[in-house]
């Protein structure tokens, strides 16, 4: 990613479509808010460490394979869609107590297990979660231990929850 050394006071950048292969250059912005790198050709998260004002991160149809442990710099992260990747296991979201959506539907999680310690930072903020076509998602009692799991949950997937349709602001 060339040409972004002057333009310090993004607030947002969209980079969709550009055969992008990795996170280079970002760093010197402090006060973008919203990053879309979306269907590139990324294997790795790695490069986002110093954009801590990022609230919505789109990195869906990649090739990622795990989430970064930088993300755990990301406090002030609202939405993370990291949707149809090749991501096995939900990690390194310590500290993201303002998450509220999180995209992780079409990778390859196998189960749910070890999902409670992995949102126990996102329990009371996530009010929306997409993992349909994962293989966990194929678990008889997914939906049951993801209400269990997130009492503030709204949409699950595709399907708004009932009772749970309160607009957001």
């Amino acid at each position: 990613m060339e040409g972004l050394e002057s333009q310090a006071q993004l607030v947002e950048l969209w980079l969709g479509r550009n055969r992008i292969s990795s996170i280079v250059n970002l760093g010197h912005m402090t006060t973008l808010r919203r990053l879309s790198l979306q269907s590139n050709r990324l294997e790795h998260m790695s490069g986002l460490s110093l954009c801590t004002s990022l609230v919505e991160l789109y990195l869906s149809h990649n090739g990622i394979w795990s989430l970064d442990s930088e993300m755990t710099q990301l406090k002030a992260l609202r939405v993370l869609d990291v949707s149809n990747n090749r991501i096995s296991k939900i990690e390194n979201l310590q500290g993201l107590t303002q998450l509220e959506d999180l995209w992780l539907n079409d990778n390859r999680i196998p189960s749910l297990d070890g999902l409670e310690e992995a949102l126990q930072d996102q329990r009371e903020s996530l009010t929306t979660i997409y993992l349909e076509n994962n293989p966990a998602a194929a678990a008889f009692d997914y939906k049951k231990q993801l209400l269990k799991l997130l009492p503030n949950l709204e949409q699950l997937d595709t399907d708004v929850l009932p009772g749970k349709e309160a607009v957001k602001q």
